[in-house]
């Protein structure tokens, strides 16, 4: 339903696919810090 809207208005697959990308929020500087302290970034 959403990639029939976007092609409605024009935009090509190619498109769509970038625009999806950015749906998911990068986290603020705090939050990548505090991931780091704690490992997040290096599941054991």
């Amino acid at each position: 339903e959403l990639i029939a809207g976007y092609k409605k208005y024009g935009f090509n697959d190619t498109e769509i696919t970038q625009i999806k990308t950015l749906f998911y929020p990068i986290p603020n500087y705090p939050d990548l810090v505090r991931m780091a302290v704690r490992e997040v970034f290096y599941p054991e």
